[in-house]
């Protein structure tokens, strides 16, 4: 009785998921990009975006990576030498969530690496200002992120952009307990509700 209940559950929030990411694609539809240094994610890049995103963050998120490019390619940022190498990317997904009344889009970051061999060198700091920038030119109303606990480093990063501590959050990082971190993008709608 309990493992059906639970697959039950596991299918419902599933067809969520797909019913949101449908919803937040079709929302993308009048996308504007504003990509200066970055690039948007092709099926071409998906290699060596898995390639990263495996000597980060380990294996299983294939087929969510695969997903985002496939509905969110224009908010899939991917940083590229001269040579054509990917060498780190920023990951998001559009949700529309009701907010006194209103729509409002909610950018979730889904993942953001970098390539070893070019860390501390700026290209996360690069994803994620002309992320941020595009998102806001495109009326996102915030941005929210999961990080693990321990991961100092890119707790500083996401501060140092302006991102705050808004809770805690077990089970969604795979290394354990993480904070869940928001950045308002529209603080003049904040501030009018």
């Amino acid at each position: 009785m309990r493992s059906s209940a639970s697959a039950l559950y596991n299918r419902l929030f599933r067809a969520i998921r797909y019913f949101r990411d449908l919803i937040g694609s079709i929302s993308m539809i009048l996308f504007k990009e504003y990509k200066i240094k970055t690039k948007s994610c092709q099926k071409s890049d998906l290699q060596q975006v898995i390639k990263i995103y495996r000597e980060q963050l380990g294996n299983g998120a294939e087929k969510a990576i695969q997903r985002d490019q496939a509905l969110f390619n224009k908010v899939f940022y991917i940083f590229k030498d001269d040579k054509d190498i990917v060498l780190g990317y920023c990951a998001y997904y559009i949700h529309i969530d009701l907010k006194r009344g209103k729509f409002i889009k909610v950018a979730t970051m889904d993942s953001i690496a970098v390539d070893d061999v070019c860390k501390r060198q700026g290209i996360g700091s690069v994803l994620l200002k002309e992320s941020i920038n595009e998102l806001k030119e495109n009326n996102v109303w915030r941005i929210r992120l999961f990080v693990y606990v321990n991961n100092l480093s890119a707790l500083n990063l996401y501060k140092k952009h302006g991102f705050k501590v808004v809770g805690m959050k077990d089970g969604i990082c795979s290394r354990g307990s993480c904070y869940e971190m928001e950045l308002s993008l529209n603080n003049l709608l904040e501030d009018a509700q």
